[in-house]
């Protein structure tokens, strides 16, 4: 027989009564049954906590765990626990199905300075939950610049002065610098060993290199932390050859906005439905200026209404030049009553291009503490990154 989800400790005295028509015979023998979450807990088991994690990294991260002592037959699917311990917001992930991992691309989670929390527990078919694993902590680092001139296969002259230019580190402190290397067969070349400079450009002289050689860029936040390997440029030099980058390359910029808010469900006496909200937004271009992005009509928009499991927004501009563009997302309003639904919160996702940018952001509510409230009017959401390539 298969019991109903039940609160954890809680008692249950089971007897068998043989039956033969509609005659029950007696028995005496009763088995006491008590509930227990933390009887069989699943493991987790990478990635490595001891490996530092980008400061809002990109790419996001795909976290493992194995059955530990739960037996996977009477899985229905399993339930990731993410705590930021700066701003103590807590989201949860579910996977689909019994699969092991669970991928997480959230720029907005992977913004907490002092790293995230994460565990993992069992749900079955009825609802009934195991308790949490062990936590892994992770690290969150400042991340690494990203070199943009030279790059990789570059040639140069090097009998021509150029400059080497870079994307800011997204988390920098005041006073911490870039650290600019160029090795020449692993060797470091004179005057470039880890040459500090505080802006986002260096000027490598004339005569610096020599002519016909391989060499390698690197370039380090200061701030960072040791384990978080930085970029590396592997270019050459040739006579004669362009040290100007080249010109910036212009694609149509596609967005897609999605969010979700729970319905309410007929079949479960104890549902109630998450309110409705808006989420306004801009884009801004590289260089901090404004782009008019317009839905599949050609009408400029610049809101989106979740008024239901699956409001959807296509947003496009049309030759904008490739590069680091910023979405900026805020919490414009919420219908009254605010009401937010625990068991099935509300999230959004972005997708740049065709790349999930952000998978499922948990809009989290934390009345206590209205710095890291996000279900408020008003709440202006972290910064998100849009890599336009």
């Amino acid at each position: 027989m298969t019991l109903p989800a039940l609160a954890d400790q809680t008692n249950l005295f089971v007897r068998v009564l043989p039956q033969k028509g509609v005659t029950y015979a007696a028995c005496t023998n009763v088995w006491r049954i008590k509930t227990d979450k933390n009887a069989t807990l699943l493991t987790m088991t990478g990635p490595d906590p001891k490996l530092p994690i980008p400061y809002k990294t990109y790419f996001g991260k795909i976290f493992k765990w194995n059955a530990g002592t739960v037996n996977l037959a009477l899985v229905d699917h399993f339930k990731v626990r993410v705590e930021e311990k700066e701003s103590g917001q807590v989201a949860f992930f579910n996977t689909v199905g019994k699969t092991l991992e669970k991928e997480i691309v959230d720029q907005l989670i992977y913004d907490d300075h002092l790293g995230i929390e994460l565990s993992v527990l069992a749900v079955g078919p009825q609802g009934a939950e195991t308790g949490l694993s062990s936590v892994f902590s992770y690290t969150i680092c400042q991340d690494q610049p990203i070199p943009k001139f030279p790059n990789d296969n570059d040639k140069i002259d090097p009998a021509l002065p150029v400059t080497i230019t870079w994307e800011p580190s997204l988390w920098q402190e005041p006073g911490e610098q870039y650290l600019v290397t160029i090795l020449s067969n692993g060797i470091p070349v004179n005057g470039f060993n880890n040459t500090p400079t505080m802006s986002t450009s260096m000027l490598l002289p004339a005569g610096t290199l020599g002519n016909g050689k391989n060499y390698t860029l690197i370039i380090k936040n200061s701030g960072s932390c040791v384990g978080l390997d930085p970029w590396t440029v592997l270019f050459s030099t040739i006579a004669g050859a362009n040290n100007n980058p080249p010109a910036t390359p212009k694609k149509d910029l596609s967005i897609q906005l999605s969010a979700f808010r729970n319905e309410l469900d007929p079949a479960d006496p104890f549902s109630f439905e998450n309110a409705d909200y808006t989420l306004g937004f801009e884009v801004l271009d590289p260089d901090g200026n404004k782009v008019e992005v317009v839905d599949g009509n050609g009408i400029t928009v610049s809101e989106l209404l979740v008024d239901s499991e699956n409001a959807v927004l296509g947003m496009f501009a049309k030759d904008q030049p490739v590069g680091k563009y910023t979405l900026k997302l805020k919490m414009q309003a919420i219908s009254d009553p605010p009401v937010y639904y625990p068991f099935d919160q509300p999230r959004f996702s972005v997708i740049l291009n065709g790349q999930t940018v952000i998978n499922e952001h948990i809009i989290t509510i934390n009345p206590f503490d209205p710095i890291y409230d996000e279900w408020k009017v008003n709440f202006q959401f972290t910064d998100i990154t849009l890599d336009h390539k």
